[in-house]
């Protein structure tokens, strides 16, 4: 077939536009969660302790223009009834806070039955294309706390828990005792440590538009108690202040004085409230959370909010023919939660994992980075969660099943590590972990016993997700010697670090975080 000149220059345009359309394709990934409550149900359900936690995995495909055209949901949850439950929807629903709307995602569940009340579930849709579909992908990317998630169930037909739908997590602690309220009370034995997950959305100048809340309280009294409140004030440690969000707890007897107490709230997107929102975030100490009892309505004990630092990265974790590591997370909460484990490859290549997490509960995955399908020996493992956890990576001689421990990381700029050697039979690794968005550009300083820079490593680079490893950082300083190093981030992206002190025979000894400074 012979083809003109003319003809091979329009197929030529068609086909530099085509290309240009494609490349102007895009597809975006989001992750969003939800904490899932009878009381956040409109109206609220009364009588049922229940709980859930979901995250939604939403992969957006946008045309050159910008609209949506496709896409996918990855729906994972775990739930936690007080018996035997029977579980027929789980859906995404248009509606604010306090507001029931309809069905625009649905998972796909039809029944799931659990004899226990505990479980798991895990859906992904077939590809969305409808134009209600399409609709409802654009708007969790602009407006998620527009959305909400529901359970439901025979019983409860219309919903049993729910919860908005978030993108970012902050956690608070506090320790509550008598002696904090003001004036103080001395003469009660009483205490309450307080676990709080503060969740939100923000809008494309990073202005805070919803919220949602988890308390997670276990008090101790002397004996029986009623409790009439449980708040978060606004107020320092001096000043009596007022209430500014509310768990919603209402007046309950406890005959032995000893239990737990937890509330999740999906909280009004109220200028009152957003304002708040703004300021716990910012300044956490401002606020202080309050326990009130029959005995004193004005508070029996108190604390201020201080961050419960959180870490997230675990820098280290290696397989092969001589070692193995597995990793261990507990859920330090009494709600069920989940964590997105993902293993990073020395190319920056992600491996992810769901991992669910019963109240209170322990999750162990063996042999790491085979399990999670990377076909490197080592990786560093990043947890994405919206529970309290710790966790841990223990790395284990095959021969003589002698472990070290790498426990969760700072993350910073500045980061110090205690010591590092290489003398006689004992050499120290390290590990420097990128957590940015970027190329991190990394300097390694090796101190003496004195404080002087004895050797250093400039200008190492290390792309984001990916990893450096040197298995003698000392020996590679041209150092004989031991003492403390530094790693510290020239161009501003947050690391992690570990080296682990062994022995030249190839036994392992003890992991030395890096902490900021």
């Amino acid at each position: 077939m012979k083809i003109s000149a003319k003809t091979m220059g329009i197929l030529f345009c068609s086909i530099l536009a085509l290309g240009s359309s494609l490349q102007a394709q895009s597809t975006q990934t989001l992750y969003l969660s939800a904490r899932l409550s009878t009381d956040n149900e409109n109206p609220a359900i009364t009588g049922l302790n229940a709980l859930g936690s979901v995250q939604v995995k939403a992969t957006v495909n946008r045309d050159a223009g910008g609209a949506v055209t496709s896409g996918t949901v990855v729906f994972d949850a775990v739930y936690d009834f007080p018996g035997a439950v029977t579980l027929t929807g789980f859906h995404i629903h248009h509606g604010a806070v306090g507001e029931n709307g309809p069905v625009v995602i649905n998972s796909g569940l039809k029944s799931e039955e659990s004899s226990t009340g505990k479980g798991n579930l895990n859906f992904t849709t077939p590809l969305l294309t409808t134009e209600a579909q399409l609709a409802a992908l654009d708007g969790l990317t602009k407006t998620p706390y527009q959305y909400y998630v529901n359970l439901h169930t025979p019983d409860h037909p219309a919903g049993v828990v729910r919860g908005q739908l978030t993108s970012e997590t902050h956690f608070y602690k506090a320790t509550l005792l008598p002696s904090n309220e003001n004036p103080a009370i001395t003469d009660l034995n009483a205490s309450a440590p307080v676990l709080v997950a503060l969740d939100v959305t923000r809008d494309a100048t990073g202005q805070i538009t919803s919220g949602a809340i988890m308390f997670d309280a276990n008090y101790s009294f002397p004996g029986a108690v009623t409790i009439t409140g449980f708040h978060i004030h606004s107020g320092l440690p001096s000043e009596n202040g007022p209430v500014v969000i509310n768990s919603g707890t209402e007046s309950f007897t406890d005959s032995t004085g000893t239990g737990k107490l937890v509330k999740v709230l999906s909280l009004p997107t109220s200028d009152t409230t957003l304002s708040t929102l703004r300021d716990l975030v910012a300044t956490p100490q401002k606020f202080y959370v309050n326990i009130h009892t029959s005995d004193h309505p004005a508070g029996v004990m108190r604390a201020q909010l201080a961050d419960a630092n959180q870490f997230t990265s675990l820098p280290y974790a290696v397989d092969n023919s001589g070692v193995r590591s597995n990793l261990g997370i507990q859920n330090l909460t009494d709600m069920p939660g989940m964590v997105v484990a993902a293993l990073s490859d020395s190319g920056g290549e992600s491996h992810q994992k769901v991992v669910y997490l019963p109240a209170r509960g322990f999750v162990q995955i063996l042999s790491v980075n085979p399990t999670f399908g990377s076909s490197e020996e080592a990786g560093s493992v990043w947890l994405t969660t919206n529970v309290h956890v710790e966790a841990f990576v223990s790395v284990i001689q095959n021969s003589n099943n002698a472990p070290t421990l790498v426990g969760l990381s700072p993350i910073g700029t500045r980061l110090s590590i205690a010591s590092a050697t290489n003398v006689g039979s004992f050499q120290s690794s390290l590990v420097i972990a990128n957590a940015g968005s970027g190329q991190a550009t990394v300097d390694v300083i090796s101190r003496g016993l004195g404080g002087n820079i004895v050797g250093q490593k400039t200008g190492i680079t290390i792309e984001s997700g990916s990893f450096y490893l040197d298995k003698n950082i000392l020996g590679t300083l041209g150092i004989s010697s031991y003492g403390p190093l530094e790693v510290r981030s020239t161009n501003g992206q947050p690391v992690s670090a570990v080296s682990i002190v062994s022995s030249t025979t190839g036994n392992f000894g003890f992991s030395f975080a890096g902490r900021e400074f």
